[in-house]
């Protein structure tokens, strides 16, 4: 069981990875409804749309985004997923209905469609903000 699930993340990855830069095409849209309701991909691309994800740059290139949702301001990695968001929390971590929420998939879009607003931050500003969530 545990080599399917690999497999799918592994094709839903792909999905993602073939969105690039001004190219959102109807075929790549379609790929991803393969592995994500319809609901969560029309959120991600309003995320995006709405300029809510915001990717932060430390001096030494770490990076951190934060995606401003409907009630408030989520943290977000990729790598391994995660979300501060209650969504992620309960249909990912705690029931594992879902394999990401809206404002992940938000990022891993808006990161291939170069759709991110880039901030550089001091090292100060990074830390005042990792430790803010």
């Amino acid at each position: 069981m545990l080599n399917l699930q690999q497999d799918i993340a592994q094709l839903a990855d792909a999905a993602i990875d073939a969105f690039e830069p001004g190219n959102a095409s109807e075929e790549r849209v379609q790929a991803l409804r393969h592995f994500f309701p319809d609901s969560l991909i029309i959120a991600s691309f309003d995320l995006i749309d709405r300029g809510c994800v915001n990717k932060y740059v430390a001096p030494w290139r770490t990076v951190a985004y934060r995606v401003a949702g409907s009630t408030d301001r989520y943290a977000v990695t990729t790598d391994p997923p995660f979300c501060s968001c209650p969504a992620f929390a309960y249909g990912v971590l705690i029931s594992g209905t879902h394999s990401l929420c809206k404002h992940v998939l938000a990022v891993r879009l808006a990161e291939r469609l170069d759709k991110c607003r880039e901030f550089k931050t001091s090292a100060e500003e990074f830390f005042a903000m990792i430790v803010a969530d």
